[in-house]
């Protein structure tokens, strides 16, 4: 499809006047990002400002609570706050530097029911005086006894080494004030005793600093900008994309989404204009605006950090030039497209205003998501994740804030997300010409039969709801304690739970959605000896994998205590970790997952798809790619067999293999690279056995453009 046509600019140039007629569509997309930067920025600082100002002058009031067994501590405690006011004081008028900062205010009030006070919001804290006493011994300093040292060097107090005094400071780290007040106090406290010591050693004859001795510097060989610059880096890509799936949203959805419910669309469809020409001149739209939003950020990047036109908030300052703001914005070009053509396309699919608004929430998130990368403290640029789109481009943008410019990897980022982009722009175009996508006029036969015709369109959000309950409520919930609640909830419960739920509220047959086929014999030999090679196999696709993202020793055995405890018997870890998975995952994945998407992709891919889902559902990054393999294995296996069980049997042996390996201390790190050929080759034999025994997977997609 030629792009730049005269009939795709004049079209074009007809939706740049319509959206700019459209003035909640101009606040959200330009206006909006052109002024949140700097009101954020400006209302940071002003907040910081006004809580540091409120927090210094503001008179914190606490009380004592009396040491029932040492009433003399009350007033001792009292006598040495006094104390600890005046040191202070001196060193204010003495020293200058101290002089930038007015010491905190404390005022005694009267006590009684402190705790209830302290939550009413009466108290700022309360403070708990005691004194621990060798046993036998109640004898106590009175503040009388409170003396000045003899050089002049302000009060102190004479030690008693049968008591020892102790304190806790209560306070509510919800408040504000509170939690400020007990840093202010405990501060002056550990100021006034380490003056207090110091005057103590000069008095035995120790005239020297002890802060001198033994002395620690520390020296940050990173400026200012650097350091400034991690921060920024870590979420400029999420604020980027937060203002852009926003801005863009609302022109995209009323481009066709909109025009589908007004009934213009179906008025443009009946001229001569050629259907991709239409689609061409919208994704020029979404484009031009995402680009407009892209540039207004830089735009502000450089007034606001770089020509710092607004005093930043403490600590944040960032030296961001107009090449550097010319290349964020280069490297920011293939993700507009990208999201762009994600946007238009889930507008193209809705039939209704409402339900395109409905349909963003999950691009959405899935568009977020790629964005935290620079949050995780692992991941670098220069490793497997130059090849995941958007999370590239995050990761290096980063690493160009903190004047770190790998330019071969900045360049494969860009050229991965530029081929992503053109891979959506062309998928957009194939699917937004037919009738039923871009017209509300014709219904979708299967969104109204529903039933089994349905489910294909939905398994991945099914499976996507999955995921996200087994990251949130699994990995959230402190009751799952335990090996057992944990495979409870999330084996049992969501994937299998989840899997007899679809095939319930889709009506599908249990046996075929299932693949519940009986095979020959020899399958079953095949599989007995295809486990143990297929374990070394993926242990080899580790390697390979830790080639690019190195896993520390100690995680890998943390991690193998933590799936192997020590503390439970051989049989409970065999139920737990083989026969149960075994089941339900392949009841999921093998089962439902595959029926769902068996007509979606070519029998060589859908091992592929189905292999990488697996390994996505397993969380830990690097155990994405072995677990990723085995489920490629279980699913050429089901493949050839058209059957469940030779996956769920080799699904459980695989498990049990690496339980009994791990009780029995024996560790594939030893294994050399004839082991991993021979376990190749063990492992071709036995698929040639699935394939001379085949009984393939019924209703496979075997040409490239049969209609699904």
């Amino acid at each position: 499809m030629r792009l730049l046509t005269a009939s795709v600019l004049e079209l074009f140039r007809q939706e740049i006047r319509m959206f700019l007629r459209d003035r909640r569509a101009v606040v959200l997309s330009i206006v909006l990002p052109l002024v949140v930067m700097p009101l954020m920025l400006f209302g940071s600082y002003w907040a910081e400002k006004r809580r540091e100002k409120q927090l210094e002058t503001v008179t914190y009031q606490y009380t004592v609570i009396q040491d029932r067994e040492n009433p003399a501590a009350d007033a001792e405690f009292r006598a040495f706050m006094d104390l600890v006011k005046q040191t202070v004081e001196q060193k204010r008028q003495t020293e200058p530097a101290a002089k930038d900062k007015e010491p905190a205010k404390f005022a005694v009030v009267s006590a009684g029911d402190e705790a209830k006070r302290l939550a009413d919001g009466k108290l700022d804290l309360y403070i708990e005086v005691a004194a621990a006493l060798k046993p036998g011994q109640a004898t106590r300093k009175s503040p009388k006894q409170f003396e000045k040292d003899p050089e002049g060097g302000g009060p102190f107090i004479l030690p008693d080494r049968n008591t020892v005094p102790s304190l806790a400071i209560c306070y509510r780290a919800d408040r504000d004030s509170s939690r400020h007040a007990a840093t202010e106090l405990r501060s002056l406290l550990m100021q006034y005793r380490r003056d207090n010591r110091q005057q103590l050693l000069r008095m035995r004859g120790f005239n020297f600093d002890p802060k001198e001795f033994g002395k620690v510097s520390e020296h940050d060989l990173a400026t200012k900008d650097q350091a400034s610059g991690l921060y920024v880096g870590r979420f400029l890509t999420l604020f980027m994309l937060f203002f852009l799936l926003i801005g863009g949203s609302a022109v995209a959805i009323d481009s066709i989404a909109g025009e589908k419910e007004r009934g213009t669309l179906e008025t443009l469809l009946t001229t001569a204009i050629r259907r991709s020409e239409i689609i061409g001149a919208k994704m020029l739209l979404v484009l031009a605006v995402s680009l407009c939003i892209g540039l207004l950020q830089v735009t502000n990047l450089i007034v606001y950090f770089g020509f710092k036109l607004i005093e930043l908030p403490k600590g944040l300052s960032v030296a961001i030039s107009p090449g550097t703001a010319v290349l964020l914005f280069v490297l920011f070009i293939p993700v507009f497209l990208l999201m762009s053509g994600l946007l238009l396309y889930v507008s193209g699919i809705s039939k209704t205003y409402k339900e395109a608004q409905l349909n963003f929430t999950p691009l959405f998130f899935a568009g977020i998501i790629p964005a935290i990368a620079p949050m995780f403290p692992g991941l670098k640029l220069r490793s497997v994740m130059v090849l995941v789109p958007i999370s590239n481009i995050s990761l290096g943008v980063k690493e160009v804030l903190v004047g770190k410019y790998d330019w071969p990897m900045l360049a494969v980022a860009w050229l991965v997300n530029a081929a992503a982009a053109v891979y959506v722009a062309r998928r957009l175009t194939n699917t937004l010409s037919q009738e039923r996508l871009i017209t509300s006029s014709e219904k979708d036969l299967a969104d109204l039969r529903g039933g089994p015709e349905l489910f294909p369109r939905r398994v991945f959000i099914w499976f996507g709801l999955m995921w996200v309950a087994l990251l949130v409520v699994a990995g959230n919930v402190e009751s799952l304690t335990s090996i057992w609640s944990q495979i409870l909830v999330n084996v049992v419960l969501i994937f299998l739970g989840g899997s007899l739920l679809l095939i319930r509220k889709y009506r599908l047959d249990v046996r075929e959605a299932l693949a519940l086929r009986s095979v020959r014999w020899p399958v079953w030999i095949a599989v007995v000896v295809g486990i143990p090679a297929a374990l070394v196999a993926a242990h080899g696709a580790f390697l390979l994998a830790n080639l690019l993202i190195p896993v520390p020793k100690k995680m890998l055995e943390t991690f193998g205590e933590y799936v192997f405890p020590p503390e439970y018997p051989v049989w409970s870890l065999v139920l737990l970790i083989a026969v149960l998975p075994g089941i339900c995952e392949e009841v999921a994945f093998r089962g439902v997952f595959l029926y769902g998407v068996r007509r979606r992709y070519h029998p060589f891919v859908l091992p592929l798809v189905v292999g990488i889902v697996f390994g996505f559902f397993h969380m830990a990054l690097f155990r994405l790619v072995p677990t990723a393999f085995l489920g490629v294995v279980f699913t050429a296996v089901t493949l050839l067999t058209g059957s469940i069980f030779p996956a769920m049997l080799w699904h459980a042996g695989s498990n049990a293999t690496a339980l009994l390996l791990s009780r029995w201390k024996l560790s594939p790190t030893e294994l050399t690279w004839p082991y991993f050929a021979a376990s190749a080759v063990v492992l071709v034999l036995a698929f040639l056995v699935f394939w001379r025994f085949r009984t393939p997977y019924p209703g496979l997609r075997w040409r490239a453009r049969e209609k699904r």
